[in-house]
């Protein structure tokens, strides 16, 4: 059963909401519990007439991380309804009661409890078995509030549902029958002790949702059904025990993160029929030493490899046709062979023949020179702080730079070729030792974060076609001396020069049209800066500690508008 508007809180509901003598909180119409107020309360007895528990109604914050102390929950037979998270962290709860004429209990409700919940023996709906509350209608386990070790789910259960098992503090082995049609994400994240897990024979399972094993950092050993088609992302991300791991025959497709972090991997044979394997998929598996990609493979993902630093030998079947950026980024070790012929290996380029693309860089050189035919770089081909790389020189006939392309590097110096005509995102993001970059042609645009880190860059010219300077463009830029801002400028993105605390003085070009929130904030040093009158968009932190801010220059006529937009404790700084 999908969630309604039924039973969905309105904001009315809030508005008028009414709390009780004890800090429960409910709706005008007495109908809806909203919230607990008291985190000290031990025992309490819900309203008669109440038909909902909302979602989160337990929940009191950051503030009263330990949960609540309440000990037992009395529901009223009156109760229909108990939404996602409505009893979340009550570590003290020892009783709670399931009144005969509840119709829906959604996923999640008792998270982060371990109590008996006493089900109505006349219950039409639900019955708690075992630890188990299981939505007799789906054959449905709702959650598993027990602290058996060993559990052997029954075979009447045909699917289990999101989060059934997430943050089980006793959970060590688990065996799901064949009668499992359906497991929902996240069913068993978090279980901090689980280190087996078993899937009777005849399984009808074709797919493993998202995060199904998401942090569980003892498991070790799990053998999959040949059933399984797909495994969806972060199935096991987090999983830093995991040594075995049988691939189903049958399985087509590795999502995003399926492996990520699972350091204790050493070996995997993927099997012939996988067609895909997605971003990030196995990165981070710093034990990973052999791997053997089949002759089906079409598609590799973004960075799928990263950081797998023990990888050895990797063959590129002639099935390839696609392979994201970044893809061996860290492998510093990894000889890679091909069988494709658009796919190939020159000085430790992984370079796309068919799209003139430079993939992934892998060489231990200090100085690159990239092939003159190439006219793409892909996300993070050099965005590795492992590297030895001081120079990278690109070729004239370069259109494209993507995304953290060169994030975390060690160099230096870098010319930007004419006929580029944007930095992307991150492009050089926390390149500590960058101090000069170049541009040679009509630039449009500085990406969000592109310089972002940039600790020893104390110069750097705008050319004077850019229109747009992202966020945090120059973020911790702090040893950033000068920065003109060229008449072609309409738009400063957010924080984009915070913490550049040594800029003394900032001329902003009668273009400039917004000035991002946070632009200047945290320039310790900065003591003039000259506004422009086109100006309409001015964030209440852009100048936020500054402290040295002596003067905001505006043009004439102009005071009393930027005085209404620095706010009360700067206006005093406007003069013309």
């Amino acid at each position: 059963m999908e969630l309604t508007s039924y039973y969905t809180p309105t904001n009315d509901d809030y508005v008028f909401a009414e709390e009780d003598d004890f800090g429960f909180v409910y709706s005008s119409d007495k109908t809806k519990l909203l919230a607990c107020t008291n985190a000290d309360i031990v025992e309490y007895q819900v309203k008669e007439g109440t038909q909902i528990i909302c979602e989160n109604t337990f929940f009191m914050g950051e503030w009263c991380d330990n949960g609540l102390l309440i000990e037992r929950i009395h529901l009223p037979n009156s109760l229909k309804v108990i939404d996602m998270s409505a009893f979340t962290n009550l570590p003290k709860l020892s009783y709670i009661n399931i009144p005969r004429n509840v119709e829906i209990i959604k996923p999640t409700a008792f998270s982060g409890i371990c109590s008996k919940v006493d089900v109505d023996v006349q219950s039409p709906y639900f019955r708690f078995v075992d630890g188990m509350l299981i939505d007799v209608r789906e054959n449905l386990l709702l959650t598993y509030l027990g602290n058996d070790s060993v559990l052997e789910i029954p075979k009447d259960i045909t699917s289990i549902a999101y989060a059934a098992f997430a943050g089980n503090k006793f959970l060590r082995n688990v065996t799901i029958p064949n009668t499992v049609t359906r497991i929902d994400a996240f069913a068993f994240c978090s279980c901090q002790l689980l280190e087996t897990v078993t899937f009777e024979n005849d399984s009808p399972l074709t797919d493993l949702e998202s995060s199904l094993f998401f942090q569980c950092p003892s498991l070790r050993k799990v053998t999959l059904p040949d059933s399984i088609a797909k495994i969806l992302s972060s199935v096991f991300q987090g999983c830093s025990s995991l040594k075995e791991v049988k691939l189903p025959r049958g399985l087509r497709t590795i999502d995003d993160l399926v492996f990520a972090s699972c350091e204790s991997l050493e070996h995997l044979e993927i099997p012939e029929r996988v067609r895909s394997i997605g971003s990030y998929a196995f990165s981070l598996c710093t034990s990973l030493e052999k791997l053997t990609l089949p002759t089906s493979l079409e598609t590799i993902g973004e960075c799928a490899f990263t950081n797998c630093n023990a990888l050895e030998n990797v063959n590129l079947p002639y099935s390839l046709y696609q392979v994201g950026g970044g893809v061996f980024r860290g492998c510093m070790q990894l000889h890679v062979t091909s069988q494709s012929e658009r796919f190939v290996m020159e000085d430790d380029m992984l370079i796309d023949k068919a799209e003139k693309t430079l993939l992934s860089y892998i060489g231990i050189d200090r100085y690159v020179k990239v092939p003159k035919e190439i006219e793409r770089i892909a996300s993070y081909a050099f965005a590795d702080p492992s590297n030895y790389l001081d120079k990278i020189e690109l070729p004239e006939t370069l259109l494209y730079i993507g995304e953290s392309a060169f994030e975390d590097s060690e160099i230096f110096t870098m010319t930007i070729p004419y006929r580029v005509k944007e930095l992307p995102n991150s492009v050089f993001k926390n390149c500590k030792r960058l101090c000069e970059v170049n541009i040679d042609g009509d630039l449009t645009a500085i990406g969000n974060e592109a310089f972002s880190g940039c600790s020893a860059m104390k110069f750097f010219t705008i050319p004077e076609t850019v229109k747009t300077i992202g966020d945090n463009a120059f973020y911790w830029c702090h040893q950033l001396i000068r920065i003109d801002i060229p008449p072609s400028v309409k738009r400063i993105g957010v924080e984009a020069f915070n913490s550049c605390s040594r800029l003394t003085e900032i001329s902003l070009p009668d273009s400039v049209e917004s000035l991002g929130d946070g632009a200047f904030a945290q320039c310790l040093r900065l003591e003039k800066i000259r506004l422009s009158a086109k100006l309409f968009e001015l964030g209440p932190e852009t100048f936020s500690e500054c402290d040295e801010l002596k003067e905001i220059i505006v043009p004439s006529g102009y005071e009393q508008k930027f005085k209404m937009m620095v706010g009360t404790e700067l206006a005093g700084l406007v003069k013309s």
